[in-house]
C-alpha cells in the first residue's frame, strides 16, 4: 500500500496556500540563471576578440534597456487595480501578483540573454558585462515581498 497522497487537488491546494514561497524559488532561479549566463560565456569564448562598438552593440543595448525599463513599469500596469482613496490591507504576495512577477523576471533575465548573444557574436566578454550587471540588479530588485 502506498501512503503517499498523489491526489493532484491536494498538491494544488498546497501551492495555493503559499504563493510567496513559490515566487521566492522562481526568483532564486532567475537570479541563478544570470550567473549561468556569465559562466557559459566564459566557457565558450576561447580566444577573446578586441572590443569593437559596432551598430549591433547599440541595437542590443537599446533592446536590453527597453526590456529593463519594461521590467519595472509593465508589471505595475498589469497589477490589480485599486480604487482611488482606498487603503489595501497588507496582504503580502498573492496570486494576483504572480503573473506580473513572472513577466518582470522574464524581462529582467532577457537583458542577460542579450548579453550572452552579443558576447558570443563579438567573442568578447567585456561587451556583455554591462548586460549581466543590469540583468542581475533588475532581478535582484524584483524580489517578491512576503
Amino acid at each position: 500500500m502506498n501512503n503517499l497522497n498523489n491526489d493532484p487537488s491536494s498538491l494544488n491546494s498546497q501551492q495555493q496556500q503559499n504563493p510567496a514561497a513559490t515566487a521566492n524559488i522562481l526568483w532564486m532561479a532567475f537570479l541563478f540563471s544570470v550567473g549561468t549566463f556569465v559562466a557559459v560565456l566564459f566557457l565558450t569564448i576561447t580566444e577573446p576578440q578586441p572590443l569593437s562598438l559596432d551598430p549591433e552593440v547599440f541595437i542590443f543595448g537599446f533592446l536590453a534597456a527597453t526590456n529593463a525599463a519594461l521590467s519595472f513599469f509593465l508589471p505595475k500596469m498589469m497589477g490589480p487595480k485599486k480604487e482611488p482613496g482606498s487603503v489595501a490591507p497588507n496582504e503580502g504576495f498573492t496570486h494576483k501578483d504572480f503573473v506580473p512577477f513572472v513577466i518582470r523576471m522574464a524581462l529582467a533575465e532577457s537583458v542577460g540573454v542579450f548579453g550572452v548573444v552579443l558576447g558570443m557574436l563579438k567573442e568578447n566578454i567585456e561587451v556583455a558585462a554591462p548586460f549581466f550587471v543590469i540583468s542581475f540588479f533588475c532581478v535582484l530588485m524584483g524580489k517578491p515581498k512576503s
